[in-house]
């Protein structure tokens, strides 16, 4: 906000909780659920305060924060949007607190809570189980499983795991329970909870990618969880192409999707991406420049090709039944060259 020419400042814990009970009941009010994360253990003051809301087509809440909160500025990043209250829905003292509110689809609200918690302690898990392959953030817990395919290439398939909180920490080995007494209210707590995980590895910490190294300067408590862990910022190494984390990451991704039962669901992303790259082969541009399409026609001359055989342009159920029945490229390139010739 400060970057917007807008000054915001922090605010002590007592403030905090009046801020956040006043922003509570005003959307309550107005016919509005919020919610939030749980609170990092031991802070002694805030910067902001996240507003999670469940997106809707029903309801515009840019619309709502201009009518209601007027504020001087929105700054929009991502689903984010921030902005600072000058109106009687807060006191004049308390006017000066960057509001942050963030819309949340409302079958990640719960994984998203999860994250969010208890500051940087998202980002800390993220960093522990991306060492080996497998992402958590917001929508929860999943897989980019590479593989190659029959034409030679690499594939990429998204595997959901799951979005529940307590999957999430039993698989990684955590005490959910503790996740949901705070730790005991320390942050020193938080950390040796982090340390638990049958996936921690400390060399996760050593080797860190652009973003994560942005992340040690950034985030106050991720540089306090590397000092925890005595790894200092200053010896953490940019990682190359070729480390640990490429060598872990496939025997954990297959544990995971083991783990959560998602073979089948991986199987058929193989199947399917096989029929995509053979559809490819079938019926593509390379066949129309060799009747002597110019490139910047090859477009409309495929989509008359479609046109021709199924009565419609588009890549419909039609389209592709017609293709997957043909025995081969040659026999697609056939009809494409009387096609063309006959024009």
């Amino acid at each position: 906000m400060k970057n917007e020419g807008i000054e915001v400042t922090r605010k002590s814990p007592e403030d905090y909780v009046t801020i956040k009970q006043l922003i509570t009941d005003y959307m309550a009010a107005h016919g509005h659920q919020v919610y939030y994360a749980r609170e990092t253990p031991d802070k002694s003051d805030y910067g902001d305060l996240d507003v999670l809301y469940e997106t809707s087509p029903e309801h515009n809440m840019r619309k709502f924060i201009e009518e209601h909160f007027k504020p001087t500025k929105i700054v929009s990043n991502g689903g984010c949007m921030s902005f600072t209250v000058t109106t009687d829905v807060l006191p004049p003292n308390l006017r000066d607190f960057q509001i942050d509110f963030i819309g949340v689809r409302p079958s990640e609200l719960e994984s998203e809570l999860f994250y969010r918690s208890y500051g940087d302690l998202g980002n800390i898990l993220g960093r522990v189980t991306s060492y080996y392959g497998v992402k958590f953030g917001g929508q929860g817990l999943w897989v980019v499983y590479e593989f190659p395919t029959q034409a030679g290439k690499t594939a990429q398939c998204h595997i959901d795991l799951t979005k529940d909180p307590k999957q999430i920490c039993e698989f990684l080995g955590l005490d959910y329970s503790a996740w949901l007494d705070g730790f005991g209210g320390s942050e020193t707590g938080m950390f040796t909870w982090v340390q638990s995980s049958r996936w921690f590895a400390i060399e996760a910490f050593r080797l860190l990618n652009t973003e994560y190294r942005h992340r040690t300067k950034k985030r106050p408590g991720y540089n306090r969880f590397m000092e925890f862990i005595q790894v200092p910022v200053t010896e953490v190494k940019q990682a190359g192409t070729e480390t640990l984390e490429m060598v872990h990451s496939r025997w954990r991704q297959d544990e995971a999707i083991e783990y959560f039962n998602k073979q089948d669901e991986l199987a058929e992303g193989k199947r399917l991406q096989e029929l995509s790259d053979l559809r490819q082969t079938k019926f593509n541009g390379h066949m129309f420049i060799a009747c002597g399409v110019q490139p910047k026609e090859i477009g409309t001359q495929m989509r008359a090709f479609r046109m021709h055989i199924t009565g419609s342009p588009e890549q419909g159920d039609e389209w592709y039944a017609w293709l997957d029945a043909q025995p081969s490229d040659l026999a697609v390139q056939e009809l494409v060259t009387l096609f063309i010739t006959s024009v």
